[in-house]
């Protein structure tokens, strides 16, 4: 079954969602990547993983490159390569259809940040639903 759950964030804070969604994972003891565009931001998602929750620590990582021998149930990426064998991953920021199908569970964030792109979340949103994506819009 492959689902995937859009995600319209109505003034909530990204950052926590995220964390959320990640905690919410490595009690289901599954693995998960978090796919983001920059260093930068896989930094801060790193750091918002480690001091979020003081006592609720979550084993993750930043993976540049595919390791073998990866034992995190989280990483972090930047480029479209799933290193620890997830099947969950979470869409800090878009990445290729192609790369996302490869997963069965698909954690999307619709972006209002402009028209167009609202227009790309809306067409990512359709593209998944072809794919035969079980289809799930979460406030």
């Amino acid at each position: 079954m492959k689902n995937c759950y859009f995600i319209d964030l109505h003034n909530q804070d990204k950052n926590k969602k995220i964390f959320a969604l990640v905690e919410q994972i490595y009690r289901d003891q599954k693995k998960a990547i978090i796919y983001t565009s920059s260093i930068e931001r896989a930094e801060e998602i790193d750091r918002i993983l480690w001091i979020l929750k003081q006592e609720s620590f979550i084993p993750h990582k930043i993976f540049k490159y595919e390791e073998s021998d990866a034992l995190e149930p989280i990483g972090i990426v930047t480029q479209e390569i799933n290193p620890i064998n997830a099947q969950i991953i979470i869409l800090d920021s878009p990445c290729k259809i192609e790369f996302a199908k490869k997963f069965s569970t698909i954690y999307d964030f619709v972006d209002k940040s402009s028209e167009e792109a609202l227009k790309i979340s809306r067409e990512r949103y359709i593209k998944f639903k072809e794919l035969k994506y079980n289809m799930f819009y979460q406030k």
